[in-house]
């Protein structure tokens, strides 16, 4: 059984949206297009009216919609394609977290050195200070699920926030921690001009 679409934006909301004809291929797709994405991936995160919305939006904002062959189509591939970068980038954030949980787990009291303790100081050191300058919801996104152990849907449950939201900033501010993790001089370089 598909829901019915429960979106937080209306079609007010989408940049540039002047014409009867958005609105007909929104109300005559938008439920089929999720249903699609929801068959292709799974219910999220992201979650496909989440996607389906951003897809949308992304298509209206388009200087030239009339040069679109099969809008619907071209809409789909947007979305997955949205849905394929999620995938990508929560990937290869969790890629790194298992690299470094497994190193650190490895560890026997034979390799721990000098070098190694300071290394691990300095970077425990620059993800504090890149975890500070991430915005807010970030910080307490990663702070629930991470440190916590909370999944998206007791996140979401607590702070009202959808699971594509929390997906999506998990998403960024993993991709800016592990940013900061292996590119540290220029972490160290912005605190030093700010």
């Amino acid at each position: 059984m598909i829901k019915k679409p429960q979106s937080s934006r209306s079609l007010s909301e989408f940049p540039t949206i002047t014409d009867h004809n958005f609105e007909t291929l929104y109300r005559t797709h938008f439920t089929s297009l999720c249903a699609n994405i929801r068959k292709s991936f799974g219910a999220g995160p992201p979650e496909p009216e989440d996607v389906v919305q951003t897809a949308f939006m992304k298509f209206a904002g388009l200087s030239n919609r009339s040069g679109v062959h099969d809008p619907r189509a071209f809409i789909y591939t947007i979305a997955r394609n949205l849905v394929l970068d999620h995938k990508r980038a929560s990937k290869a954030a969790d890629a790194y977290i298992a690299e470094q949980i497994a190193l650190d787990q490895s560890m026997t009291l034979e390799g721990i050195s000098p070098e190694r303790l300071i290394a691990s100081k300095e970077e425990f050191r620059v993800l504090i200070a890149a975890m500070r300058k991430l915005p807010r919801k970030q910080q307490i996104i990663l702070m629930m699920s991470r440190l916590e152990g909370k999944s998206y849907k007791q996140i979401g449950q607590e702070t009202g926030w959808s699971s594509g939201d929390i997906s999506r900033n998990m998403a960024m501010g993993l991709s800016t921690l592990l940013q900061a993790l292996k590119y540290p001089d220029d972490q160290e370089t912005k605190s030093h001009k700010s």
